[in-house]
């Protein structure tokens, strides 16, 4: 026996050797080819010396450029990169492997390797060259490989009509599960006696990996080695199928497949039939893989001369893989509740900026729901509790094992000291046993009971586990969820939030938040609740993000969910850490990028500013020439608000003469509404000079309170020409938002502070000639920004300056007197014009001055121009008040 020991022994060590060898050449290439990756979207020359680092390099490079810069390098979809930075993640994880690493992990490296280097394949099919340094030899030929990809489709359709017995059966089940329409597509389609022939391979995956269908199945998988390249089985062998489906369509276009993905398939075979094989040999299930490799090359050539694109991804969930189905045969759901649509989208003017259409998927079940198909008698359930009676000596073995340390605390309440990665590996060795833990102690052993018990149909047991397992110190997010699912099966909805401190302490504030986070829209109190814990418990972002797309407006929660979204992004690596299962935890992700990565940061900004904006109105050239400003708020008001808002205002210096509010104080607080009806509109009336707004003036477009962000509203609208007076105009508005929670923004500027004052004159130069001594030049009007004084009706030129850079030197004094002169040329028509001046949208200067050109010699070599306009009123009596338009510095070097 010793001898016989020793021979298996070194048979092993020879074995993984081998493997080891081949296993360090493909890991070799996949470096080198992230190696090649990183420098074509980097666009330079690195060297990395591990998988990890080229992975880091990779988020570093996609945070400059962002989704949309790697998809135009790579020339991949949108819905692609998240399966390709999945196989990114995974080599960074698995590949830089240790020379102690065991066999199960050197196989899943070996997967990861593959994985990479076949998405790497699909990227240089697009035209886009990835060097790939050497060619992977397959371990399989192509015909084998065809072999695998037909027994597997066999395989599968045979194990899900044994759970079922016969086809009657099948069918009953399958259109209680799905849409009967579908059902008679797959029947019309099916050969006859065989439903599940009618599917595509996606779809029959998709029955098999559900995870309201796959607890018929899983028995089969439990005490396998294989299917451990995620802590879920299910999980893997989804992602497994999803690989096949991608290799059957390079097939189903009589593409040749590469020796990678054929190395792909036979390690996926490997792993998805070795299980059967055993389950078969073991007398487990009627199904014997071995006899589907067996086929004619008649038989093969048929199968793969009608085989046909699959575009549907594998889905894991029942809900969402019916929801596929239907809509890709255009079926509308009798279903309404399945699926919701809901539009979302503020009526008010100043409230265009959250609006859309949110499709809300509704989930069928819940994770852990006991399938109304699986069918149990009392004697087989009897069979189970000696099945696990027989077991427990064998978990007991298995919990020794797992790493975790446990203390009682003072309250006694139990305190656990572990990782999720052990919690995990904890609950996947306690799966393999398939019985439960007579006397559980850690969270690992308390979860795997909780969730045998639940799948068997034992809620009220399955509780009471979940219970003590929240008595533990420890964040993870599936157990929550999992309990949550239970608890709105047994109590439903009504008091599910109070109900949950029962069970999860309100002690343990992270847990029991996020288990009410799960069932309840959060408030904005709730949103400050988790941006304040540091560090951030990623998974209630994900959460936050799927209720507001349900969501009225509220200004201060978009604010807070947009600063949990960039905390989230910036977070995002640590994800797998709250997480068991890695697959949920990047699913999760997506759901947050793709809400961050809509957001509009100019709106952002411009709310972080102030929570409303000033329409202008009124004629500032007629009558007592005042400009009205009225406020619009951006936030919804909430009931016990009236529909109003309060505004107060600090006037000083020169602004304190100049702005008013009819008869009431402008430093009390006086009622404003968003109501377009001017006789319910209240105003502030400003007397002070203003100019037409301009993107121009605000270069960080920071418009508000300034003026509204939407281009519709900034037509024909002023600001203040701030920089001719001293004082400052600033003011607090208070409102209740619609969490009827009174909010308070104070200290807002009404007129912008310039740094310095805009170029009014934009001139531009149609000649200039180079004399001896000096230059002539002539110019012509760009653009003018308007000043508009109140109460003015006539605007005049006083007289034109032309003078050097620094403004020291004038060198020519132009006045319309000279407009027969050499020295000064303009258009006599367009002069006159200027006098019909009504309204403040048809007094603009800047049009009337537009064809005016100026022809003049100077010896200076930069010069600038200064207009200086005389504003009359209607008694056209000099008002003594003039505005100086001055343009731009103009080069006239030889340069």
């Amino acid at each position: 026996n010793l001898q016989k020991l020793i021979i298996e022994l070194i048979l092993y060590i020879n074995r993984l050797t081998k493997v080891k060898i081949k296993m360090n050449i493909i890991l070799n290439v996949a470096i080198k080819t992230l190696n090649s990756l990183i420098n074509l979207i980097g666009n330079k020359n690195v060297n990395i010396d591990s998988a990890k680092s080229g992975v880091d390099q990779y988020n570093r490079i996609k945070a400059q450029i962002g989704s949309p810069g790697i998809l135009k390098i790579l020339a991949l979809k949108e819905n692609e990169l998240p399966f390709f930075e999945a196989s990114l993640r995974d080599i960074g994880r698995r590949i830089d492997i240790k020379s102690d690493t065991g066999e199960n992990n050197i196989r899943n490296a070996e997967i990861s390797a593959l994985r990479f280097i076949s998405w790497i394949e699909t990227i240089n099919s697009n035209g886009i060259n990835v060097e790939i340094p050497s060619k992977i030899k397959a371990t399989i030929n192509d015909d084998v490989g065809r072999k695998q990809i037909r027994a597997l489709e066999l395989i599968i359709r045979n194990v899900i009509n044994e759970r079922f017995g016969s086809q009657e059966t099948l069918e009953k089940e399958l259109n209680s599960l799905l849409n009967s329409e579908i059902v008679s597509k797959w029947k019309q389609s099916s050969d006859q006696g065989d439903i599940l022939s009618g599917t595509t391979f996606s779809e029959l995956a998709s029955l098999y990996v559900n995870k309201q269908e796959f607890t018929n199945y899983s028995k089969l998988y439990i005490e396998t080695s294989f299917l451990n390249f995620l802590r879920d089985k299910r999980k893997t062998i989804q992602n497994f199928l999803e690989d096949i489906r991608r290799s059957r369509n390079t097939l189903a276009h009589n593409k040749n497949i590469s020796n990678t993905q054929l190395s792909l398939i036979d390690l996926y075979y490997e792993e998805l039939i070795s299980p059967l094989q055993d389950a078969f040999d073991n007398g487990e299930t009627d199904v014997n893989p071995s006899q589907f490799i067996d086929v004619s090359n008649e038989e093969l050539n048929n199968y793969f001369t009608n085989l046909k694109e699959d575009i549907a991804d594998v889905k894991d969930d029942i809900a969402e893989f019916r929801s596929s189905v239907e809509n890709k045969l255009g079926i509308i759901s009798k279903d309404t509740s399945d699926i919701k649509t809901t539009t979302k989208q503020v009526k008010k003017q100043t409230q265009f900026i959250i609006a859309g259409v949110i499709l809300l998927l509704i989930g069928l079940g819940t994770t852990f729901y006991f399938v109304s198909g699986t069918k149990k008698d009392t004697a087989e359930i009897k069979n189970d509790t000696k099945e696990i009676k027989a077991l427990n000596k064998k978990t007991d073995k298995t919990v020794e094992s797992i790493k975790e340390i446990t203390k009682e605390t003072s309250d006694g309440i139990k305190d656990i000291k572990s990782t999720i990665s052990d919690m995990a590996e904890g609950v996947k060795s306690l799966a393999k046993t398939g019985g439960l833990v007579t006397q559980p102690s850690v969270p690992s052993e308390y979860y795997h009971n909780a969730r045998m018990l639940t799948q068997r149909g034992e809620i009220d047991r399955g509780i009471d586990q979940y219970k003590e397992l929240f008595k533990f110190d420890f964040i993870a997010a599936e157990p929550i969820i999992d309990f949550v699912s239970i608890l709105r099966q047994k109590y439903g909805e009504e008091n599910l939030v109070n109900i949950i401190d029962n069970f999860i302490s309100p002690s343990k504030k992270i847990s029991n938040s996020y288990a009410k986070l799960l069932v309840t829209k959060p408030s904005s109190k709730d949103l400050k609740f988790w941006l304040s814990n540091k560090p951030l418990f990623l998974p209630a972002v994900p959460e936050i993000v799927k209720h507001s797309s349900n969501q009225s407006f509220n200004l201060t929660r978009y604010m807070l969910q947009t600063d949990l979204e960039k905390m989230f992004m910036d977070s995002s690596l640590d994800r797998a850490r709250y997480y068991i299962d890695p697959v949920r935890a990047d699913n999760e992700f997506q759901k947050v990028k793709n809400s961050y990565e809509k957001t509009n940061w100019e709106t952002y900004n411009n709310y972080k500013k102030a929570p409303l904006f000033f329409y202008t109105q009124g004629s500032p050239n007629i009558g007592t020439g005042q400009v009205n400003f009225s406020p619009m708020l951006l936030d919804e008001l909430g009931i016990n608000s009236n529909d109003k808002y309060q505004i107060r205002i600090r006037a000083t210096g020169d602004y304190n003469k100049l702005m008013k509010i009819s008869n009431n104080n402008l430093s009390e607080w006086n009622d404003f509404n968003n109501n377009n009806s001017s006789l319910k509109f209240k105003k502030y009336n400003g007397y002070f000079k203003t100019i037409p707004f301009s993107k121009e003036l605000f270069p960080n477009n920071l418009f508000f309170p300034y003026i509204s962000d939407l281009p519709q509203d900034q037509k024909f609208q002023h600001i203040c020409a701030s920089w001719l007076y001293k004082g400052e105009l600033k003011f607090d508005v208070k409102w209740i938002d619609n969490e009827n929670i009174e909010r308070l923004s104070e200290n807002i500027n009404l007129c912008p502070t310039f740094i310095k004052k805009p170029n009014l004159l934009k001139m531009n130069i149609i000649d200039l000639k180079h004399n001896q001594n000096n230059k002539n030049v002539q110019l012509s009007i760009q653009d003018i920004i308007p000043i508009y004084k109140p109460s003015a009706k006539i605007n005049m030129i006083k007289k034109i300056e032309v003078m050097n850079a620094s403004g020291s030197n004038i060198i020519e004094l132009l006045t319309p007197e000279m407009k027969k002169t050499n020295n000064f040329k303009f258009d006599a028509k367009n002069m006159s014009n200027l006098r019909n001046c009504r309204t403040v949208n048809q007094c603009e200067v800047a049009e009337q001055f537009k064809n005016l050109i100026l022809s003049f010699d100077t010896d200076f070599d930069q010069i600038k121009i200064k207009f200086t306009i005389s504003y009359f009123g209607r008694s056209f009596k000099n008002l003594n008040d003039d505005t100086v338009y001055m343009s731009n510095i103009m080069n006239l070097k030889n340069n």
